[in-house]
């Protein structure tokens, strides 16, 4: 089609070739990539990574300093799609110079009609009245645009996926980031529009050894002046190459049932095993078929600093290996969540089950035992009576998943307990806006370095999980659509 081939000519101006074209930017010891980029030993490859797939990777290297700057990117030829990372690392053995100001995506963009640029955008989740309402800005001369996530999670405030139409054309644009990701629309005075995306602050030196990465850019062309259509064009693309396929299929839509909710028994705080099969057999002789079983925060033991904001009062004690290591309550549970589990399984219901392994509270063990894994909001007056995710923030911290033996110890206990409790659905819930966290722990020669760890830890994490057991539907939450990124959305679904 023609759609296929404007992106085809596309990928050969820009990513086949060393150029000023290149749809990335960054700045480098004071000097902007592409001043520099043209002196830098280049490497070019190719793969086909199936008939309708084709792998490019470019790789920049600065002999100067050893930075090696490697862009990997996937051309799509049965749909106008291209998308592409771009990862910096130091291969040298001194600190780097100061890299920033990267940009996934960087393009200026001119109209050849009198019609002006409209940017489509769309509201984030969360679960309030606006959720995902549609927006249009219509981006007359002069006028600047700037969309981003909300203090940390992605699509809190603004879906990280837009569509911009101009003369009778246009394309979307997605930036896979479940993080701080920021998008910047500017138009100049004439008939241009630049376009920029990225990791939102980035300001930093690299170790020897060190590697970062941008966020995941993806752009579908599209002809006709119909954007609706192509809106129907990405969610086929979607489908097709995005979805995730536990057990080599996509997802079937599920009816679920749970206990949450119900007098006396909120979320899963006073529940017992029992109630769980009482209502599992009302579910049953009222021929409610039921796909899965839900049960949500409530079911594990809890330090006592969780247990105060949740308003319980367990007067039982417990070790300290149990609090908030995900360990059922075996008082109430006392053969775990695998007596629920096996009951459902039984009649052929599978089941789900919640976590929220990043959001920490003082008193868990990992908080107790390795507090080198913490993150720590910032050392300010007054900090602790901070709300945040509508909490305030004392006793509460981030697991840093970017240090390498949390998140060994997460990818463990997870895959322990999914597997313990016979669990069919990990529900990964993120109820805590970390940005702050990862700005407290930056220095100012490495500011944006621990939320890129992070985010690369983050879905390694999601990885692990998949690969352990390729049958494993994940559940994203983060307080209800708010890390609905491309990256995230590869790895997992909305239920």
């Amino acid at each position: 089609s023609q759609e296929r081939e404007i992106a085809r000519q596309w990928v050969r101006e820009r990513l086949e070739a060393a150029s000023d074209t290149l749809p990335f930017s960054f700045v480098y010891d004071g000097q902007p990539s592409r001043e520099i980029l043209k002196g830098w030993k280049l490497e070019k490859s190719q793969k086909r990574l199936d008939e309708n797939r084709l792998s490019r990777t470019l790789v920049f290297q600065d002999p100067a300093t050893a930075l090696a700057v490697r862009c990997e990117s996937v051309e799509y030829t049965d749909y106008p799609v291209v998308e592409w990372t771009v990862y910096f690392k130091n291969e040298g053995s001194q600190d780097s110079p100061i890299l920033e100001n990267i940009q996934a995506l960087d393009l200026t963009l001119s109209r050849t009609t009198e019609d002006e640029f409209i940017l489509h955008y769309f509201n984030g989740g969360g679960g309030g009245p606006d959720g995902y309402q549609p927006n249009v800005s219509i981006l007359t001369a002069g006028k600047q645009e700037t969309l981003r996530g909300l203090n940390g999670r992605p699509t809190g405030r603004t879906m990280s996926y837009f569509n911009l139409e101009w003369s009778g054309q246009g394309m979307l644009i997605a930036v896979g980031w479940p993080g701080q990701w920021a998008a910047g629309f500017t138009r100049d005075q004439n008939t241009g529009l630049q376009i920029r995306a990225g990791q939102e602050q980035t300001h930093c030196k690299l170790l020897p050894g060190e590697e970062i990465r941008t966020p995941l850019a993806v752009l579908q062309f599209w002809q006709g002046g119909n954007w609706i259509r192509s809106q129907n064009i990405w969610r086929r693309w979607m489908l097709a190459y995005n979805l995730p396929r536990p057990g080599g299929k996509l997802p079937a839509p599920q009816l679920a049932g749970g206990i949450a909710g119900y007098s006396g028994l909120a979320l899963m705080f006073n529940s017992r095993e029992e109630d769980h099969i009482a209502f599992l057999d009302r579910y049953g002789k009222e021929s409610i078929p039921l796909d899965y079983w839900w049960m949500d925060l409530g079911w594990f033991i809890l330090p006592r600093s969780y247990q105060k904001v949740v308003g319980l009062n367990d007067e039982h004690e417990y070790p300290l290996e149990d609090l908030g290591t995900y360990t059922a309550d075996y008082h109430r549970f006392p053969k775990g969540i695998r007596g629920i589990s096996d009951y459902c399984h039984a009649r052929g219901i599978k089941t789900i089950l919640w976590f929220d392994p990043e959001h920490i509270f003082t008193g868990c063990w990992q908080e107790v035992k390795h507090p080198e894994w913490m993150l720590l909001p910032p050392n300010i007056p007054g900090i602790e009576k901070q709300i945040n995710q509508g909490l305030p923030l004392e006793n509460r911290r981030v697991l840093n998943v970017g240090n390498p033996q949390a998140l060994d110890w997460l990818n463990n206990r997870i895959a322990e307990v999914l597997d313990k409790e016979a669990i069919d659905t990990y529900r990964l819930d993120f109820n805590i806006e970390p940005l702050i966290f990862w700005q407290a722990s930056d220095t100012e020669d490495r500011q944006g370095i621990t939320e890129n760890h992070y985010i690369q830890g983050f879905l390694a994490h999601l990885d692990d999980q998949l690969r352990r057991r390729p049958d494993l539907l994940i559940d994203n939450c983060a307080s209800g659509g708010m890390r609905n990124d491309l990256e995230t959305m590869r790895r997992s679904v909305p239920l």
